[in-house]
């Protein structure tokens, strides 16, 4: 009895710190982050809106996040408590259920990760019988901020590309998704205050 109680307190410890706990952003005194989307057609801008609205504690943790839809509403409502840096209360509100796990039918996935002094390099995702169906490619500044991802198919050809740009606090400030062509597909802008 004593035994399991343990192992479940070690499982409920290491799912926490492991799922619940995304990185921490370089603080600087930033309280908010808004990001804005601004999507594309035909290498035209066709709208531009605010996504997401996240706060931060003075030690640089997420502990309030709001996701708009491009009409304006709340998509979700997601509030995180930490006591002396350790997560220990999360509360999700999905307005249209469209982030509910247990909605989707259950799906086969499978990834593996290749890494180099630390920072992930390459994510394969993999079929059932263990063969690449998408590989992503990261790959980083001297800083080891990430500034690109390659999205490949099962072949290695570039489907599409994400680069990142950061200014000179080492703050993300656009984000683009071109596709193999070059051709802008979105653009995300974040402004901190």
């Amino acid at each position: 009895m004593i035994r399991s109680s343990l192992l479940l307190c070690l499982f409920s410890f290491v799912f926490l710190v492991s799922t619940g706990q995304s990185k921490k952003v370089k603080t600087y005194g930033v309280t908010k982050r808004t990001e804005t989307a601004v999507e594309y057609k035909d290498g035209e801008e066709v709208s531009r809106f605010t996504k997401e609205v996240r706060f931060y504690d003075k030690d640089g943790w997420w502990i309030e996040k709001t996701i708009y839809t491009s009409s304006g509403e709340k998509k979700s409502e997601e509030k995180r408590t930490f006591d002396n840096g350790d997560l220990i209360e999360e509360i999700k509100v999905d307005y249209d259920g469209s982030e509910a796990k247990d909605a989707e039918p259950p799906s086969f996935k499978s990834k593996t990760y290749q890494y180099h002094r630390g920072d992930l390099i390459v994510e394969r995702f993999l079929s059932k019988k263990g063969q690449t169906k998408k590989e992503k490619r990261y790959n980083y500044n001297d800083f080891g901020d990430e500034v690109e991802v390659g999205t490949f198919d099962a072949t290695g050809i570039l489907i599409k590309k994400l680069e990142i740009e950061y200014d000179k606090r080492g703050f993300k400030v656009r984000e683009v998704t071109s596709d193999a062509s070059g051709k802008v597909l979105k653009e995300k802008l974040y402004s901190y205050e």
